[in-house]
């Protein structure tokens, strides 16, 4: 049995400067192609803390810019709990009331929007709720 980072058949083309893969184990780099790599989602940092959580999660955000998330809580399912949208300006704790959830499991989606990046992001956090 393999899996994806066991793989022995990838098998890299180079020409000149550019190398050409099948898909797997690519380093990140600044420029392939001219599609643009923005150094600007290396700032991007997101926290949910306490897990478990009680009555209220904390989420802490870093960003490179000013810009707006929206937190959709979900549960196990996959069906939407609740939803709600912030202001982000670089630094932001945000104390969210979750008392209203009975005890289980959650996740926490949040999508972001940033300004000055033009593509958007999601994190998913698992909440334990008890």
């Amino acid at each position: 049995e393999w899996s994806v980072g066991e793989m022995s058949s990838i098998q890299t083309i180079g020409v000149r400067s550019i190398l050409i893969s099948e898909g797997f184990l690519q380093p990140m780099t600044n420029n392939i192609f001219g599609v643009g790599y923005d150094s600007k989602l290396e700032f991007f940092n997101t926290k949910a803390f306490p897990i478990p959580a009680h009555n209220e999660l904390f989420l802490q955000f870093r960003t490179p810019s000013y810009g707006t998330a929206t937190i959709s809580f979900k549960d196990a399912l996959g069906r939407l709990i609740s939803q709600q949208s912030i202001y982000l300006n670089g630094q932001t704790l945000e104390k969210v009331n979750i008392s209203s959830l009975p005890a289980g499991q959650y996740y926490a989606v949040i999508n972001y929007r940033v300004k000055g990046i033009l593509t958007s992001r999601q994190d998913v956090f698992e909440i334990t709720k008890q």
